[in-house]
């Protein structure tokens, strides 16, 4: 059998390595583990809080949704022996990991080392800095939700952006909440 057509295995994670978490929700956001051994406490977005591999996994396998989504973070490994990608493959988050690296980013997924930090200030760099062609493709990904949400709470956004965003947010959308859209961000 080539190399080729083997499947990257999933390393195993030490269940005591800690692990950075940051909110991406625009919002405050709470989770307790269901024995309340653990808990995490976000009040906005960018707070961020240290787990444990075991507890996070617990944590997305009841909030898997806003993990694929990143409207939660896995930020930053602490541990020279796992990556950011190596977590996320353990927690069969790769996919959204990989589009952020390899489409928001453009840095190639496969380039990323045990040193790299997500912020939740990229996805916001990336929505005022990015052409439409990049945007769009973005739109295409796992990240589609947080891209939506967060170019539409922000008052410093190209408006063919949030009109964009608009259309694929409801396609009924009244003309009154667009132009109420539109304004905001004017001024």
């Amino acid at each position: 059998m080539s190399n080729t057509n083997r499947r990257e295995h999933r390393k195993l994670i030490d269940k005591d390595t800690e692990i950075y978490i940051q909110n991406n929700t625009h919002g405050s956001y709470f989770w307790e583990s269901p024995h309340k051994t653990s808990m995490v406490k976000f009040e906005g977005q960018g707070d961020e809080d240290i787990m444990t591999f075991g507890d996070l996994r617990v944590m997305v396998a009841q909030s898997r949704k806003l993990f694929k989504d990143m409207r939660l973070i896995i930020s930053e490994v602490i541990d020279d022996e796992y990556t950011i990608l190596d977590v996320a493959k353990a927690l069969h988050l790769d996919d959204t990991y990989n589009s952020y690296f390899d489409d928001l980013l453009d840095l190639g997924a496969k380039n990323i080392d045990t040193s790299y930090r997500i912020d939740a200030e990229d996805i916001v760099f990336f929505i005022q800095e990015s052409d439409m062609g990049d945007f769009k493709k973005v739109l295409k990904t796992n990240l589609k939700n947080t891209l939506i949400e967060t170019t539409m709470s922000m008052n410093t956004v190209d408006s063919n952006k949030s009109d964009t965003v608009a259309k694929l947010v409801n396609t009924n959308m009244d003309d009154d909440i667009l132009s109420d859209i539109k304004a905001s961000q004017v001024g």
